[in-house]
């Protein structure tokens, strides 16, 4: 049994890491071919950041789970944008909820 040096062990991982990250968005661009939504990374999806109350939470096309923990919270969807959402997150695509004037 061979042992890596602690070098090499930095680059195995470096490369695993190189390698998989393309995967990840093409994870991404096919969940969202097959749904017909948008990838997060086209509307420039944050998970974390100040926008003035314009958060998924916030938003119009924001969909709390059906059931689940935080009253629907965890889990949540969103009409436009591929996978679950946060409700903290914001996008390009923030339309407010409830418009005010």
């Amino acid at each position: 049994m061979s042992h890596l040096s602690r070098r090499e062990a930095i680059i195995h991982f470096c490369a695993l890491l190189l390698l998989s990250t393309p995967l990840q968005w093409l994870a991404t661009d096919a969940v969202a071919e097959a749904t017909g939504k948008v990838a997060k990374d086209q509307v420039h999806y944050r998970w974390v950041g100040w926008n003035r109350g314009a958060n998924c939470m916030n938003c119009r096309f924001f969909e709390r789970a059906k059931s689940g923990m935080c009253m629907g919270m965890m889990g949540a969807q969103c009409r436009l944008v591929a996978g679950s959402v946060s409700p903290m997150a914001y996008c390009d695509l923030f339309t407010p909820a409830h418009p005010s004037g």
